[in-house]
């Protein structure tokens, strides 16, 4: 299964992509905004997104 980091989340976009991605990803949502110091959370993962 194929693991997604997304970076600067607010329930409403946890919500939002649970209910269309269906199991199909493993999703790991972190509050902090993407930087270099914040990347290490995203290890193990094969997309990293951050909200623009």
């Amino acid at each position: 299964m194929k693991k997604i980091a997304f970076f600067d989340t607010k329930l409403y976009n946890r919500e939002s992509f649970d209910l269309l991605n269906n199991g199909r990803y493993d999703i790991r949502y972190f509050e902090t905004r993407l930087t270099a110091a914040a990347l290490p959370l995203a290890k193990g993962c094969d997309a990293a997104h951050a909200r623009s």
